[in-house]
């Protein structure tokens, strides 16, 4: 686990795009990141990451992060919104959702691959991120993992006790 995990509101940083501040300024986001690098004789060869914000305005925010979707994962990952390419998709999670692709992610020390699946259900803005694997199979895994965090959004569980332990630790 990446020790870029946790929950907080996103602080103002001059990286951000306009529209990101404003964003923040007017939706009050908070959100969570889980990022996960995959190591291979000691060292990590690819990434996976999941992130999610609720608003204090509820779905009037998650509209609006949608909205500025590519400067959100941009920012995230260092990258500029030019770098994301929209792909169609005939897949459909949460009430919108859109798929991003990069040849330029950052993963282990070197641009390469990556694919994000972005969306926003109800009053919950999230994204999926799969990089350091080939294109097609890094799309196809985004998806089947923003489909088991919708399921999770539409039917949150309780924590068990490692993951207690893990929030507390935060």
């Amino acid at each position: 686990m990446d020790p870029d995990s946790g929950c907080s509101p996103p602080s103002l940083d001059e990286g951000m795009s306009p529209a990101i501040v404003r964003w923040v300024e007017v939706h009050r986001p908070t959100g969570c990141e889980l990022q996960l690098d995959k190591i291979a004789a000691g060292v990590p060869t690819q990434e996976v990451a999941s992130v999610a914000f609720v608003f204090s305005d509820g779905a009037r925010g998650a509209r609006a992060a949608f909205a500025i979707r590519r400067d959100l994962a941009a920012y995230g990952f260092g990258l500029s919104p030019g770098d994301l390419h929209p792909q169609r998709s005939s897949q459909r999670i949460g009430d919108a959702s859109a798929v991003l692709t990069t040849t330029d992610a950052f993963v282990v020390d070197a641009s390469g691959p990556g694919t994000f699946v972005v969306w926003r259900s109800d009053g919950v803005f999230a994204y999926v991120f799969v990089g350091g694997v080939a294109s097609g199979r890094a799309g196809r895994e985004a998806l089947r993992l923003a489909e088991k965090q919708q399921a999770r959004i539409l039917h949150p569980t309780p924590l068990a006790p490692a993951d207690r332990y893990f929030v507390g630790s935060l």
